[in-house]
């Protein structure tokens, strides 16, 4: 008899992929051949999405469910007649796995176009000023991080992937942006407030705050150096950890967040600044040397440095 997987090993997408290729993708090739020609599906919320779930993830939102993303005049044509039907015809638990903590429904027919336009709080990006109006706030992007590190398990007609990779990465002079209100956190937080304020006031709240935003910061800035967006702060440590970086940088910053003396984390806050800056510099974001006589902490000369590098007027405004 075959060795059964432990239920803390089984992870929800490999559910929610099996879920639709051995009974949705069948059911929809017999019955529907023309619209399973043209449609996608796949999973683009959710820790399990990603690969980050564990038995904790298990309570809400978790087990055998799929997005179908369709043309929009296919899902102006029959997109709620075909969610009723496929949930009618949906069997009650899947590989001994039932949808927990989020209702009965497995299968959500959404239009591709409202998807993509989703991502961007409802229009599509189509400049860089656009894109900095779409995404205003740091953690928006994790959308755009879900749709790249998300799985596609179909995709008919190929649009849906095209369109994807359209949004792999963000355009040049966003990402410069990025690096600028990035850095202005990492001097803000760590390299100015904790190492030239906080450890000599010592107030253990401001204290707190401000390590874990510049903590923040560093994995953040570390994925953009990747080349990648970043997620919402729950699930950063488990994007981070996929960089061959955090193999140095990750017990640096558990350190910092430990119970070290303020002089310590102050030591380490500056050792992880001289880690980023050549990792900075070998990308191009910045260009050192820069003459600094006056002695200015200097990832904020990195941020000025950095916005006024960008040619456009909207994006070189921009709040990101």
């Amino acid at each position: 008899m075959p060795e059964q997987t432990p239920p803390s090993a089984t992870k929800g997408l490999d559910v929610s992929r099996a879920y639709f290729n051995e009974w949705a993708l069948p059911l929809l090739r017999e019955h529907k051949p023309d619209l399973a020609a043209r449609m996608a599906a796949g999973r683009f919320t959710g820790s399990d999405s990603i690969g980050a779930d564990d038995m904790l993830s298990r309570d809400h939102w978790w087990g055998p469910w799929f997005d179908l993303y369709l043309d929009q005049d296919d899902f102006d044509r029959e997109g709620k007649a075909l969610e009723t039907w496929l949930l009618e015809q949906a069997p009650k638990s899947f590989q001994g796995h039932t949808l927990s903590g989020g209702g009965t429904q497995t299968v959500n027919v959404c239009s591709a176009d409202a998807f993509f336009a989703g991502l961007f709080k409802g229009t599509l990006p189509k400049t860089p000023g656009d894109w900095v109006r779409a995404l205003p706030e740091p953690e928006s992007d994790t959308y755009l991080y879900f749709l790249r590190h998300g799985e596609l398990f179909y995709d008919g007609s190929c649009r849906f992937t095209e369109r994807r990779q359209s949004f792999h990465t963000y355009p040049p002079e966003v990402r410069q942006l990025r690096f600028a209100q990035l850095c202005f956190t990492i001097f803000h937080y760590g390299e100015y407030n904790f190492r030239w304020r906080l450890i000599r006031r010592g107030e253990p709240l401001a204290v707190q705050i401000a390590l874990g935003r510049f903590i923040e910061g560093v994995m953040r800035i570390c994925l953009l150096l990747d080349n990648d967006y970043s997620p919402y702060w729950k699930w950063l440590r488990f994007a981070f950890d996929q960089l061959p970086v955090a193999r140095e940088l990750a017990p640096m910053l558990e350190s910092l967040a430990g119970e070290p003396s303020r002089e310590e984390q102050g030591r380490i806050i500056l050792q992880i600044c001289e880690m980023l800056s050549p990792m900075l510099e070998s990308q191009g974001v910045v260009k050192l040397p820069i003459e600094n006589p006056w002695g200015i902490p200097w990832f904020c000369l990195y941020c000025d440095q950095i916005r006024a590098a960008i040619t456009d007027p909207e994006v070189r405004r921009g709040i990101f």
